[in-house]
């Protein structure tokens, strides 16, 4: 189940309408309705948005929406431990990233920029969490 469908269920369950979402959340309602159609991907601001406006962790949309890369070839044990430690990671780093947001795109590269030249001081920490 996506994120898209996850958030649709939230909608039939509390009966708010998507014209209300809309307006509440300032995603066009074209564009939620063709997300909860096509159950696509959403962009940060949008879950971050959603998640907000149902007042949910946005990690309850998104915790069966992951989808992983190498994903055909692992176990399923392995997908559920990759999907674990990627909630793992934003719930860890949520802060900053929510904080990015916030920040214009000059500034975001600044902060990435930042955090590779502080993991490129660190080998001992970075080469052991490959």
């Amino acid at each position: 189940m996506g994120f898209w469908h996850k958030v649709k269920e939230e909608i039939d369950f509390t009966g708010i309408t998507r014209k209300t979402m809309s307006f509440e959340t300032g995603i066009p309602v074209q564009t939620i309705n063709r997300a909860i159609e096509r159950d696509s991907r959403p962009y940060l601001e949008e879950a971050l948005k959603i998640a907000k406006f149902f007042n949910k962790p946005v990690e309850y949309f998104l915790e069966e929406a992951i989808t992983l890369t190498s994903e055909k070839n692992l176990t399923e044990q392995e997908k559920t431990d990759e999907i674990k430690n990627q909630l793992n990671l934003y719930r860890k780093y949520h802060d900053l990233i929510q904080n990015c947001e916030f920040i214009n795109e000059s500034k975001q590269n600044a902060v990435k920029q930042l955090a590779q030249n502080l993991a490129q001081e660190e080998p001992s920490y970075t080469s052991s969490k490959k």
